[in-house]
């Protein structure tokens, strides 16, 4: 149960970065409370062919955010959540990357990067 505050435990990978790619993401079951949730996603991203990484988070499969990230250097994004139940309820999670693009042009690499640091979840009075 998530009691009311911040929660910084989840996905935390301390003073590193995860790349994610198109075809990973980082998950994780979530039990929540009824109620308004604020989940803050600390990210960088690395422009390519004109394009920001496109974060994307679902929770239990249902698109909740999908926004460009415009920052090289870490930054914060924040979405808030209802969470309408009469019950406890366990959630997962997903946060990806929607547009991921590697390629060689003119004998140079091009690639789009979206690097996740953490994942805060606060429950909102």
């Amino acid at each position: 149960r998530l009691p009311p505050g911040r929660i910084e435990n989840s996905q935390t990978l301390g003073n590193h970065f995860f790349g994610l790619n198109v075809d990973d993401a980082l998950w994780t079951g979530v039990e929540f409370r009824p109620g308004r949730y604020r989940l803050s996603f600390e990210v960088a991203g690395v422009p390519a062919e004109g394009e920001w990484p496109i974060l994307t988070v679902h929770l239990d499969g249902v698109l909740k955010c999908e926004q460009p990230v415009k920052a090289r250097f870490p930054t914060y994004t924040a979405i808030t959540i209802e969470i309408e139940s009469d019950r406890d309820e366990c959630k997962r999670l997903v946060v990806g990357f929607a547009n991921d693009f590697y390629a060689v042009v003119a004998g140079r690499s091009v690639n789009r990067n979206l690097y996740l640091r953490r994942v805060i979840i606060e429950r909102l009075p």
